[in-house]
């Protein structure tokens, strides 16, 4: 009997997609707005999450114990705790910084 061989390109796809997001990795997080112009965005390991809120993507990667890299939309940079530094048009300020845990506050 034959052995019939299934194409691996749904498997590729799905690591691809869930790479790093959220929902695919086991990676908890979340976030709390205050109206539409500041958000506090915690992650407990890498994570990605869309903020309506302010109409953009925030992903914390990279975590260490003095940084943390954040993206938002296409653009990324590290913050070290306590920095507050301009990423597309936003005020970023890292607060919590860990190997296992970041929170970050994006200000407008």
């Amino acid at each position: 009997m034959p052995v019939r061989r299934r194409p691996l390109v749904p498997l590729a796809l799905a690591i691809a997609v869930c790479g790093g997001l959220a929902g695919c990795g086991g990676s908890e997080g979340g976030y709390a707005c205050s109206g539409d112009s500041a958000c506090t965005v915690t992650g407990e390991g890498p994570i990605e999450i869309q903020l309506d809120q302010l109409g953009t993507e925030v992903a914390l990667s990279d975590l260490t114990a003095d940084a943390v890299r954040v993206r938002i939309n296409a653009d990324e940079r590290t913050v070290r705790r306590g920095q507050t530094v301009r990423l597309r048009g936003f005020l970023v300020t890292a607060t919590t910084t860990g190997t296992d845990r970041a929170e970050v506050r994006l200000e407008r």
